[in-house]
């Protein structure tokens, strides 16, 4: 998983101090996540985590190389005060 939150953190250009800012995540546990420190976050910090990536969380455990055009494939939804990623396809 941590492969896959540094990988996207790159492909936006952010700095963990950024990401940190657009989750409340601090950016040492970010830091964490990314080199193995913690391989098993909570289901909060993945919700923040792919919100803010714009992401379905399911990225983050798929061992596929993430293209820019994937980053696309889902949406975040908001329904009922409840966030859901749904198929733009």
């Amino acid at each position: 998983m941590g492969k896959k939150v540094k990988e996207l953190r790159r492909l936006n250009q952010w700095s963990l101090r950024e990401l940190e800012s657009r989750t409340g995540i601090t950016a040492s546990y970010i830091y964490r996540i990314e080199n193995g420190g913690n391989s098993n976050p909570t289901v909060n910090v993945l919700k923040k985590l792919s919100e803010a990536f714009n992401v379905c969380p399911l990225v983050f455990f798929n061992e596929v190389e993430i293209e820019d055009e994937e980053l696309e494939i889902f949406e975040l939804k908001e329904m009922n005060g409840n966030s859901m990623f749904t198929s733009k396809h």
